[in-house]
């Protein structure tokens, strides 16, 4: 028998995490394991059956102790995986979010089928990171690298310049 991947949610919104249960219960893999509505009630969490994915919805409107406190959970809970759920694209908290151990991260508005390919992702060790994610991370990274690189004037077509060329014809 295949194993089953335990996955528990972490969000304060129960509309999203009803959405996640009911994914999973029609995937044969996985299996919901429960929620609870902040960081800080997962680490007070008492595991009778410990879940093999965290899905954790980051709240990061203006938390810079998000990284520190993913670090310190990979650090406390060895083995566990830990995929981030982004409300927004933020390449800033994704750069330290997975520095910090981030096993993947997901938008928030991702398809549900992404969810399950996420979670199995990082329940087998891969990092996952949801595509549209990493395409507008890399193209608002690019972007104000093409302002300051091109100027106006890179813009414009010189007119060929023929002065000093002589006709060709044996001066």
């Amino acid at each position: 028998m295949a194993t089953v991947v335990r996955v528990f949610v972490v969000d304060n919104c129960p509309v999203f995490c009803a959405g996640i249960q009911f994914i999973l219960q029609d995937t044969p893999d996985l299996q919901f394991c429960g929620s609870v509505v902040s960081w800080g009630r997962l680490v007070a969490q008492d595991w009778e059956a410990p879940p093999d994915v965290i899905l954790w919805t980051a709240d990061t409107a203006g938390n810079c102790a998000l990284p520190e406190a993913v670090f310190a959970w990979k650090q406390e809970q060895k083995g566990k995986r830990l995929l981030v759920v982004l409300p927004d694209n933020d390449e800033i908290c994704l750069r330290q979010l997975t520095d910090q151990g981030a096993d993947g991260c997901i938008l928030k508005n991702a398809a549900p089928q992404n969810f399950i390919l996420a979670v199995r992702a990082v329940s087998i060790g891969e990092n996952w990171f949801s595509r549209r994610l990493l395409q507008e991370s890399l193209q608002m990274a690019a972007e104000p690298a093409i302002r300051r690189v091109v100027s106006p004037a890179d813009l414009t077509i010189p007119s060929p310049n023929y002065e000093g060329l002589g006709s060709g014809r044996g001066q």
